[in-house]
C-alpha cells in the first residue's frame, strides 16, 4: 500500500521513520518516544549513568538521546512490526503450540501419532529456515520468505536425497496449516502459503502395477519357497490374503479370525473379510476404512489349508508371530519377500505390498460382484476404504495389459505358467546353491529319470547330504516323481527342465 503524494516517488507506507524529540520539562531532559510504543518506546527520562534523575545538561542529553533512539531503531529493524506481545507470538514456541493443539483433537478422525510427529519435523524445518533469515514472529513472515522456503524445498536433502514434489506439498501444507491457526487466532494477518498459486504438485503414484500373471507368479513363488504344509512363518498365506483383500500392513497386522468368515458362514454364507476397529487396534487410518471385503474362492482355498495346516494361529490375531501365542502380529518380514521376488524373477526391492494394493483395485474393477454385477468405482471405494473415488482415479487404478479368462479375481498359475515360466525358471535359477544346480543338472542328463540310489551314487554325495537336495528339489517343483518307495524314479519336471535351460545359458 503506498500514500499518495503531491510530486515525486510515492513512499511505501511505514517507511517514514517514528517521531521523537527531547522534551525539557523543570530544567530536566525526557526523550519523547511515544510514537515507538510498538518497540517498547514511552516518554522517558535521559538518566545518566551512575544518577538518580534525568539530565539538566543539554550535551549529555543529546548523547543519551541518540542512544536510545539507536536502541529503538535497532529493534524496529529486527522486528519491523513491532515486539512480540507473548512467547506464542514468536515462530519456534508457536510450532510446539500448534502440534499439542493436533494432538488434543478430538472426534471421528483425529490425527495418527506418525501423521503428528512428521508435522513436527516439517515445521521445525521451517523455523530453523526462517531463523536463519533473521525472521522470529510469526507477523513478520511474508510472501517473499514463503517462496524461498518453497525453493529451498526443492534443493533439502534426506537421508542424501532430494524432497520429491509430494514430500514438498506436505511441508508447505504443514506450514500452511499453522498459520491458518495463527490467522484464526488474530496473530497474522495474511496467510501466504494459502495465497500462493504455484504450490508444488504431487507427483503421480510411482507404484508400478503388478499384472495378473505376475500375482500368480509372486503366490505359486511363496508356496513353493514356504509351502503351508510346513512349520514357518506364513507368508504364503499372507502373500495371499493381501493380493485378495487389497488390506495395506498395517490393516493386516490386527485383522483377527473373528473377522475372517468363511464360505457357509450364517450370517454371511458367501464369506466375508471385515476391516474393523478391535480389541488389537483402537482404530484404523480414517474413520471411511471399516469395510466389508468379499471371500474370494481363491482366497478361501488358501485360509481354509492355512487355518487347518501346523502353522494355524491359535488367536486372536489371524497372522502373529509364532511366539507370542497369537497376541503379536507378524513383524517386518521385507527380506522374506525379497527372497520370494528374486525367485519369481524380479530385482531385488521391486516387490512390496503397497503394489499389492494397487493390482488389487486395478484387477477388482474387471470382475463382477459378489451378486453377479459388474463392478463399479462405487463399489470399490466401499472395499478399499476410501472416502471418494478419486483415490482410486488418481492412486491406484491402472491400466492394466491382460485379463482373466473368467470375470472373477483370482491368480491362478496354470492360467499363467505357459507366458511366466520362463521369468519363474530365471529365478529360481539365481537362486539355487551350489550343489542344488549340481544335482539338478545331473538328473536333467538323464532323460529315462533316476531312482533315488543312482541319483544319490551318481552325485557322490552321502545320504545326508543328498536327502535334503532331493527333498528342497521336489519341493520347488524342479523334480517329481509318479511312484512312492525305494523304486521311485525322480524325473526333471518342465520348471525344472527350465532352470537347467537358463543355467546353461549363462
Amino acid at each position: 500500500m503506498t500514500v499518495q503524494r503531491s510530486r515525486g516517488r510515492p513512499r511505501l507506507e511505514g517507511a517514514r521513520e517514528p517521531a521523537a524529540s527531547i522534551v525539557w520539562r523543570k530544567g530536566r531532559a525526557n526523550g519523547e518516544f511515544r510514537q515507538w510504543a510498538a518497540w517498547g518506546g514511552t516518554r522517558e527520562p535521559l538518566v545518566p549513568p551512575g544518577e538518580k534523575y534525568s539530565t539538566t545538561d543539554r550535551h549529555t542529553a543529546t548523547l543519551l538521546f541518540a542512544k536510545r533512539l539507536g536502541e529503538l531503531r535497532d529493534l524496529r529493524r529486527l522486528h519491523p512490526n513491532g515486539l512480540p506481545h507473548g512467547d506464542l507470538d514468536r515462530i519456534a514456541p508457536y510450532v510446539g503450540y500448534h502440534v499439542a493443539m493436533m494432538e488434543n483433537v478430538k472426534g471421528r478422525n483425529p490425527p495418527t501419532k506418525d501423521y503428528i510427529a512428521n508435522v513436527l519435523v516439517r515445521l521445525t524445518h521451517a523455523a530453523v529456515f526462517f531463523g536463519n533469515r533473521g525472521v522470529a514472529l510469526l507477523r513478520e513472515i511474508r510472501a517473499e520468505d514463503v517462496h524461498d522456503f518453497m525453493v529451498d524445498l526443492q534443493t533439502h536433502l534426506v537421508r542424501g536425497k532430494p524432497l520429491s514434489r509430494t514430500t514438498q506439498r506436505q511441508y508447505m501444507d504443514a506450514l500452511g496449516h499453522m498459520l491458518q491457526r495463527a490467522l484464526s487466532e488474530a496473530r497474522i494477518q495474511h496467510n501466504w502459503v494459502r495465497e500462493k498459486v504455484d504450490l508444488p504438485t504431487p507427483n503421480a503414484s510411482p507404484t508400478q502395477l503388478l499384472e495378473l500373471g505376475e500375482c500368480a507368479l509372486l503366490l505359486e513363488t511363496a508356496r513353493r519357497l514356504f509351502p503351508p504344509n510346513e512349520r514357518g512363518r506364513p507368508l504364503y498365506p499372507l502373500i495371499g490374503f493381501l493380493l485378495l483383500t487389497g488390506c495395506i500392513e498395517s490393516e493386516r497386522a490386527g485383522v483377527e479370525l473373528v473377522d475372517i468368515r468363511m464360505h457357509g458362514d450364517p450370517d454371511f454364507p458367501k464369506g466375508l473379510v471385515i476391516i474393523r476397529p478391535n480389541a488389537s487396534r483402537e482404530r484404523l487410518k480414517t474413520p471411511h476404512r471399516d469395510r466389508l471385503i468379499p471371500m474370494h474362492p481363491q482366497l478361501a482355498e488358501i485360509l481354509e489349508e492355512y487355518l487347518a495346516g501346523p502353522n494355524a494361529p491359535p488367536g486372536p490375531l489371524l497372522f502373529p508371530e509364532s511366539p507370542s501365542r497369537g497376541a503379536v502380529p507378524l513383524g517386518d518380514w521385507r527380506k522374506s519377500l525379497d527372497q520370494i521376488a528374486r525367485a519369481a524373477g524380479f530385482p531385488r526391492g521391486k516387490v512390496r505390498t503397497r503394489r499389492f494394493r494397487v493390482a488389487y483395485a486395478t484387477h477388482r474393477l474387471c470382475t463382477l460382484d459378489e451378486q453377479g454385477q459388474p463392478m463399479t468405482a462405487w463399489k470399490l471405494r466401499g472395499e478399499m476404504g476410501h472416502g471418494t473415488e478419486q483415490m482410486i482415479e488418481r492412486r491406484y487404478g491402472r491400466y492394466a495389459k491382460f485379463r482373466s479368462k473368467l470375470p472373477l479375481l483370482e491368480y491362478r498359475w496354470d492360467e499363467w505358467s505357459a507366458r511366466y515360466g520362463d521369468q519363474l525358471a530365471r529365478g529360481l535359477a539365481d537362486t539355487l546353491s551350489e550343489p542344488l544346480r549340481r544335482a539338478l543338472e545331473v538328473l536333467a542328463q538323464n532323460p529315462d529319470g533316476l531312482s533315488s540310489i543312482e541319483w544319490q551314487t551318481a552325485l557322490c554325495s552321502n545320504p545326508g547330504t543328498f536327502f535334503p537336495q532331493r527333498y528342497r528339489l521336489v519341493q520347488l517343483g524342479l523334480a517329481a516323481t509318479a511312484e512312492r518307495g525305494r523304486g521311485a524314479r525322480f524325473k526333471v519336471t518342465a520348471d525344472g527342465a527350465g532352470v537347467v535351460r537358463s543355467l546353461a545359458g549363462r
